[in-house]
């Protein structure tokens, strides 16, 4: 890639996805999308339930490999990577963040942190580890939380430790799946603006989100709707133009 292509985190062109469906028959998810991310953005995806938001997600963080078209993650072209070539770069510079925190109730929060390390291609060593785990803690605010479990958070606090646990490798770019989606509004409007702050610390950020309070804290929406991008501009947009 050259030109204004650099600048760029992701870059999808001609995307489409189909799911099998029962009897044989194809469902289209995504069809033909083109669309790019530059670095230092915190980009929205909008659009109503099945709209192909987070199908698209998946793929440009390299989760699913099952697509046609171009996708292109930190200048490397994914469907020339092998699998472990995959793996590396996502443990090594993407962070994901779901609706659901993933937490396992049996370790503490700074072992939950830890958890990429253990099934990463090429670990960190256990000293780095800790260090940056305990880092990631801090930056979210729980350092002091570090020894408890997840029995003993808030939803919120849970899905901070979720949100450093993404952290964790320092990823250029942070990719999040209806971050606020089980959480009420106050605390979701705190995870809104520990985005906001990991944005303008350089964080590349892409959001799905059908939330206007979430869609409105982008500094980019992308509305989507049946496998399309139907717009694509400033956020700021109004609660009534919202799915």
């Amino acid at each position: 890639m050259s030109g204004d292509e650099d600048s760029d985190c992701i870059r999808v062109e001609g995307l489409r996805k189909r799911f099998a469906e029962s009897g044989g028959a194809e469902s289209e998810v995504l069809r033909g999308i083109s669309l790019a991310v530059r670095r230092g953005e915190l980009v929205g995806l909008t659009g109503r339930s099945g709209s192909g938001k987070s199908t698209l997600l998946h793929i440009m963080g390299g989760l699913d490999r099952d697509y046609q078209g171009k996708v292109w993650l930190l200048g490397e072209d994914l469907a020339k990577l092998s699998d472990r070539a995959l793996a590396s770069l996502r443990n090594r510079h993407i962070g994901f963040v779901f609706q659901a925190f993933h937490l396992l109730s049996h370790l503490s929060c700074l072992d939950n942190v830890l958890l990429p390390n253990a099934f990463a291609v090429d670990p960190l060593p256990r000293a780095e580890a800790e260090k940056r785990a305990k880092a990631a803690l801090e930056r979210v605010g729980l350092v002091e939380k570090m020894a408890s479990r997840p029995t003993e958070l808030s939803g919120g606090q849970k899905q901070r430790v979720a949100i450093a646990r993404a952290l964790l490798f320092r990823p250029e770019v942070l990719l999040c799946d209806e971050p606020t989606g089980n959480l009420d509004d106050i605390t979701g409007q705190q995870i809104i603006s520990l985005f906001g702050e990991l944005n303008r610390d350089g964080l590349t950020m892409v959001l799905v989100t059908h939330e206007p309070r979430v869609a409105e804290a982008t500094t980019r929406l992308c509305r989507l709707q049946d496998g399309l991008v139907i717009s694509d501009g400033n956020s700021g947009t109004s609660k009534e133009s919202l799915p």
